[in-house]
C-alpha cells in the first residue's frame, strides 16, 4: 500500500467511525468534499459516473428535466459501509460530460431515518422533477419500507412529501418504486417479498402522482426459493414488425446459479412478455442484462428522441473492494446503453451514441494472423479507450482466441472466444488486485465482434452488435496499460481492429 493510500486508509476509517454524526446534507456534503480533495486517483473512473468520494450504489435512472439530463444515485460519504442511506445527484447536457450536484437527499425526516433507497425520477405534468424512493422507517416497533416522494423545481434542491404509500399488509419488504407513464396513467411498480417469503412486483396507478391506487401483483416468481425481487422496471419496446413487447425487469434474490448464469452474489435479468387487460404474460425465459460480474439494479427510460437507455450500478458485493479501503472511493455506474429489439424478439445493447463525442485518437488495423501461442502488442499508454475487434472464428485454429487489456506487467484482464464451451469470456484470473475469477456469455456464430470500453478499473464488453455484455471491474498494476492480442493453442485469424482514445 502507498502511502497515500494508507493516508486515504486511515481517514476512511475515521470516517467510517463518524458517519452517523452526518445525517443533515450540509454535514455530509462537507465530509464529501474534504474525502474528495484526499482521494487517490489511479483507478477513479475517467468518463463514468461516480460520487466524488465515498460509495456510489443503485442509481434512481436518468431523466430529463429543464434541458438538462440528471441522475440521481445511492450513495454513502463512508466508502467501507454497505448502506447508502443518501441521494447524490449529477447532471449533464449532453449525456457525456457529468457535472457533480450538491447531494440532494439525507435520511433526516420520520419516515426514512432508517436510510433513503432507490427509485426512480419522473417529471410532472406540471413541469416539476419527482424523486421516489423508499424511505426506511425505525423506531420501538421494528423497522418497516415507505414508499416517499419529494419534489424539485430547479433539478438542485427537492423538498419532502412524505410517504405516498405505506407496506401493504402481508408484505414484509416493499421496495425500489419505478415510475412511469402509460397511456392517460401513471404507473409504478415495486419490489416486494410477501410474509411467507415470496418475490412478488406490485403495481399502482395514479393520476397525479400523489395518490396512488394498488393494481394488485403484476408478477409473481416462480421459484418459491426467490424470496425479494428487487429494482423492478417494466416498459414497452417496439419490435422491427412494428408490435409492442413488454420488458419485465428485476432482480431475483435467492436465485441459485444455474450453470453459466446468475453467478454474481446478486443478479440481474429481464422477461419478454405481453401486456393485456389479463396482465403481464411471459412470452420468454429469465435472460441476464449483463453477464459479467459487476453490474447491479439497472434502470431504463424513454428519451425525448424515442430511444430506450439504460444505467446500472456496477456493484462491488464481493470482497476485496481496494478502493473502499486504500483510495476514498467505491464503485461506479455503467456506461449508458441503448436498448433495442430484435427481429428475434431479443434485446440488444449499444453503446450511448453520444459517446462517440470522447474519441480524440483513432488508429485502424488491418487484417493480420496470430500465430499459436502468441501474444502481440497492439498499443501501449491506455488510460481510457473504445476497441473494436473483429475476428474469423471460422479461418482461427486457437481454442481461446481474444484481447488481453490492461496490460501491466504480469498483470492483465483477457476477453476471449472459448471454443471448448462456445462462450465469450471475461478472465480476471491474471489481475493483481481485487476479486478474480471469470464470467461466460453464450455465443452462437462463426464471426466475433468485441466492443469493449476500458476505463481505468472496468471493462465492459459489447458483443456481436449487442447480443451479449459483459461488464466487470478490472484493477490493473499502477502505471500505464497496453493491449495485446493473444492466440491460445492455435492461430487466430483478425479482419479489422479500430482503437480510439478517449478524452478523460
Amino acid at each position: 500500500m502507498s502511502e497515500q493510500s494508507a493516508t486515504i486508509a486511515s481517514n476512511v476509517v475515521a470516517a467510517s467511525s463518524q458517519v452517523n454524526q452526518y445525517v443533515s446534507l450540509e454535514q455530509a456534503q462537507r465530509v464529501l468534499d474534504q474525502q474528495a480533495a484526499q482521494r487517490n486517483n489511479r483507478w477513479y473512473p475517467r468518463f463514468h459516473i461516480a460520487l466524488p468520494a465515498g460509495k456510489t450504489a443503485q442509481p434512481f435512472g436518468l431523466c430529463y428535466f429543464q434541458n438538462r439530463w440528471h441522475v440521481m444515485f445511492q450513495s454513502n460519504i463512508d466508502s467501507l459501509s454497505d448502506d447508502a442511506p443518501y441521494v447524490a445527484h449529477v447532471s449533464s447536457d449532453d449525456l457525456i460530460h457529468w457535472q457533480s450536484e450538491p447531494l440532494l437527499l439525507a435520511p433526516d425526516a420520520p419516515e426514512d431515518n432508517g436510510g433513503i433507497y432507490a427509485g426512480s425520477t419522473v417529471v410532472s405534468d406540471d413541469g416539476q422533477l419527482w424523486i421516489f424512493y423508499t424511505g426506511t422507517h425505525c423506531d420501538d416497533d421494528g423497522t418497516y419500507d415507505n414508499i416517499c416522494a419529494a419534489v424539485s423545481t430547479d433539478g438542485v434542491h427537492a423538498t419532502k412529501l412524505g410517504a405516498v404509500i405505506e407496506c401493504p399488509e402481508g408484505y414484509r419488504a416493499f421496495r425500489n418504486p419505478r415510475v412511469s407513464r402509460l397511456q392517460q396513467h401513471w404507473v409504478m411498480v415495486v419490489g416486494a417479498s410477501t410474509d411467507d417469503h415470496r418475490g412478488q412486483i406490485l403495481k399502482f396507478t395514479s393520476d397525479n402522482l400523489r395518490i396512488w391506487h394498488f393494481d394488485g401483483v403484476l408478477y409473481q416468481h416462480p421459484n418459491p426459493g426467490v424470496y425479494m425481487l428487487e429494482s423492478p422496471d417494466f416498459f414497452s419496446i417496439k419490435a422491427p414488425d412494428g408490435h409492442d413487447a413488454w420488458v419485465l425487469g428485476f432482480c431475483a434474490r435467492g436465485e441459485h446459479p444455474n450453470g453459466f448464469s446468475s453467478r454474481n452474489l446478486r443478479n440481474a435479468g429481464y422477461i419478454i412478455g405481453d401486456y393485456t387487460a389479463d396482465g403481464f404474460i411471459a412470452r420468454t425465459e429469465f435472460r441476464m442484462w449483463d453477464w459479467g460480474h459487476n453490474f447491479y439494479a439497472p434502470t431504463t427510460v424513454a428519451a425525448p428522441d424515442g430511444r430506450r437507455l439504460l444505467i446500472a450500478w456496477m456493484s462491488s458485493f464481493v470482497p476485496p473492494i481496494v478502493t473502499a479501503m486504500e483510495d476514498g472511493w467505491c464503485d461506479q455506474l455503467s456506461c449508458i446503453r441503448e436498448i433495442m429489439l430484435d427481429e428475434y424478439h431479443c434485446l440488444r445493447f449499444q453503446p450511448l451514441r453520444e459517446s462517440q463525442a470522447l474519441r480524440y485518437s483513432t488508429q485502424e488495423f488491418g487484417a493480420m494472423c496470430i500465430a499459436i501461442n502468441q501474444t502481440i502488442q497492439l498499443a501501449d499508454r491506455i488510460e481510457a479507450a473504445e476497441v473494436i475487434v473483429d475476428i474469423n472464428l471460422d479461418a482461427s485454429t486457437a481454442e481461446r482466441p481474444g484481447i488481453n487489456v490492461h496490460v501491466n506487467g504480469e498483470g492483465h484482464c483477457s476477453v476471449y472466444y472459448d471454443k471448448l464451451i462456445n462462450r465469450v469470456v471475461l478472465d480476471r484470473a491474471a489481475n493483481p488486485h481485487g476479486d478474480r475469477g471469470y464470467r461466460a456469455a453464450p455465443f452462437t456464430s462463426q464471426r466475433l465482434r468485441l466492443h469493449i470500453l476500458l476505463d481505468a478499473a472496468s471493462i465492459e464488453v459489447f458483443v456481436n452488435d449487442g447480443e451479449q455484455v459483459l461488464s466487470s471491474y478490472s484493477y490493473p498494476h499502477e502505471g500505464p496499460t497496453s493491449l495485446c492480442l493473444s492466440s491460445e493453442s492455435g492461430t487466430m485469424d483478425v479482419e479489422h481492429i479500430t482503437l480510439h482514445r478517449l478524452r478523460v
